[in-house]
């Protein structure tokens, strides 16, 4: 986040990903690196087409965002995207307005599903601005 800017900046490689919520709409920001985004299908479009790890150097996208008051901005690893719908984690964010609460119900809700991979979920909720354009 660049208060002064007013802007957030994410940068993005692998199929993490990185939504915003905004108005009560779920929209995501960033794009899965997959082979099936390169139109591979069957068992193998779920592979990881940029990683970090995977060589000595990985292209990053960048996605330049403009925050506003009462925004959310939900990291997640493939834990909880593979086994929650957008609409489902919508669902979660609607209803819950308490950050730390929405985070546990978000993680019980994917080990509800199934849980079959590791799951990690940030929410960062953005604050009226203070003097100076700080968030």
């Amino acid at each position: 986040f660049s208060p002064k800017k007013q802007r957030v900046f994410i940068g993005h490689v692998g199929d993490s990903r990185c939504y915003r919520f905004r108005s009560a709409k779920l929209v995501q920001l960033t794009t899965d690196h997959t082979l099936a985004q390169k139109g591979v299908t069957g068992p193998y479009a779920a592979n990881l087409s940029r990683a970090v790890g995977i060589s000595s150097a990985a292209k990053v996208d960048l996605i330049v965002d403009a925050p506003r008051p009462q925004d959310a901005y939900l990291l997640c690893s493939d834990g909880l995207s593979k086994m929650l719908t957008d609409a489902q984690i919508e669902e979660v964010l609607v209803g819950e307005p308490n950050p730390t609460a929405c985070v546990k119900k978000l993680i019980s809700a994917a080990n509800s599903s199934g849980g079959r991979d590791n799951i990690t979920v940030i929410l960062i909720k953005v604050d009226q601005p203070v003097a100076g354009g700080a968030f």
